[in-house]
């Protein structure tokens, strides 16, 4: 398949999807101090940065008052057969999504870790209560 990466060896790994993702993160005032909220903009097919496995890396690319947009490339939609049945049951829903795995991070807040089409794997990320948006 040309989608999939290659893994050591030269055997064929499962296939994988370049993803950039846009994240947006505004100052919300609660009682006597700001807070960050954020909402998921959009998913984008392809990403400037091979999808090597290492980490996400994120730039601001638009901000406008106390709101902020962040590109974050460098991710992969990586479809591993042993999910299939959860993607099956994904895309007959009435609303087939990826989900997008976010965790804190120190310096900018919160990063997007993972894009999956797996909603059991989005669903044990919020269950360990990591931030997942549905795009």
């Amino acid at each position: 398949m040309s989608g999939g990466n290659q893994s050591a060896g030269g055997a064929q790994g499962p296939p994988s999807f370049p993803v950039s993702v846009v994240l947006t993160r505004r100052t919300v005032r609660r009682g006597p101090v700001t807070v960050p909220s954020w909402e998921l903009g959009g998913v984008v097919a392809g990403s400037p940065r091979e999808a090597d496995g290492g980490p996400a890396r994120g730039r601001p690319i638009h901000r406008d008052g106390d709101r902020e947009e962040l590109l974050w490339t460098g991710l992969a939609v990586r479809l591993d057969p042993a999910s299939a049945e959860s993607y099956w049951f994904n895309l007959v829903g009435l609303h087939p999504s990826l989900q997008v795995i976010c965790q804190p991070d120190p310096s900018m807040g919160l990063v997007p870790v993972a894009v999956t089409a797996d909603h059991d794997l989005g669903s044990a990320h919020m269950e360990a209560d990591d931030m997942v948006f549905a795009a």
